[in-house]
């Protein structure tokens, strides 16, 4: 159901409906995760080792996104792994916080004349394979993209392969 996709600015946030205090629902948490996804690739400090994060990415804590949400953090939790479940994201938790890829993040980010991202993060699922959105969405296509995550997820969370998560410079 490719239907297109309507230009929605970060700057909704900022607006104070966007973040009242009523809890967010289901649906107003997913389009956050998106929004607060990083649009290009970026790096950031934490304590004295640099933290490079993919386009896509989000790094955060459940404690943060409870805040945001007015929910608590078992919930989050509970609803960031059902959206890995559902194939949506893929979920890397550590003592430090918690990496956030949204999958298909390209496929949500269209440029608006109509192509689409050429870099490796734009539609990168959890095993760092390109994944187009699938025309056709049947039980086979589903269950194969969350092997892969469950796959990967087996893997040691922070190796890197070049193609997404956590790298840590010196």
């Amino acid at each position: 159901m490719n239907r297109g996709f309507i230009k929605l600015y970060r700057k909704i946030e900022d607006n104070t409906i966007w973040l009242t205090d009523e809890p967010f629902c289901k649906r107003a948490a997913w389009v956050d995760l998106i929004l607060m996804a990083n649009h290009k690739d970026n790096s950031f400090l934490m304590g004295l080792q640099k933290i490079q994060i993919k386009r896509g990415q989000k790094w955060t804590s459940s404690k943060k996104l409870a805040e945001r949400w007015s929910w608590s953090r078992q919930r989050v939790l509970k609803y960031l792994r059902l959206l890995e479940t559902e194939g949506m994201i893929y979920l890397e938790v550590t003592n430090r916080g918690l990496l956030i890829t949204i999958v298909n993040y390209g496929i949500y980010q269209e440029k608006t004349k109509g192509t689409r991202y050429a870099d490796e993060t734009a539609n990168i699922t959890s095993a760092g394979h390109q994944m187009q959105q699938p025309t056709d969405t049947n039980k086979n296509v589903k269950n194969d993209i969350k092997n892969d995550i469950k796959n990967e997820k087996k893997k040691a969370p922070f190796s890197d392969s070049g193609k997404g998560g956590i790298v840590y410079e010196e």
